[in-house]
């Protein structure tokens, strides 16, 4: 006859410290927290650092895994590339050397562009 395989008594978890339960729920926070379009915007508009250097940073403070960060990588790029056609819309349309009525226009083409963008309300994943 075999002998019965004794189970060992299940022992009781160890207690947290305070410190280490305050840890553990900012982590945790932090894991459910993400990025605004805003602060991408924000990030986006430093070209001092890279995106490669933004996304490292975002993935820091948000506890971002690898395929998140590689989306918000991916999102900053974009928005740079955004940011790029829309100054060469102004700069197309700026007069060099042009006259009091040639900056005039441009003014008023700038005003009405500004308006076009600014008119439309943001959508809640906008915000």
């Amino acid at each position: 006859m075999k002998a019965a395989r004794r189970i060992a008594e299940p022992q009781p978890l160890p207690r947290l410290t305070l410190d280490q339960r305050h840890r553990q729920i900012g982590r945790a926070r932090r894991r459910t927290l993400r990025p605004t379009f805003e602060e991408l915007a924000t990030l986006a508009s430093d070209y001092d650092r890279s995106t490669e250097v933004l996304s490292q940073g975002l993935a820091e403070r948000y506890s971002l895994t690898a395929p998140e960060r590689h989306q918000h990588r991916h999102m900053l790029r974009g928005m740079r590339v955004a940011q790029r056609r829309i100054l060469a819309s102004i700069r197309q349309q700026y007069p060099l050397g042009g006259d009091e009525s040639a900056r005039t226009q441009f003014l008023v083409w700038m005003d009405n562009f500004e308006r076009r963008i600014n008119s439309r309300p943001p959508t809640d994943s906008e915000s």
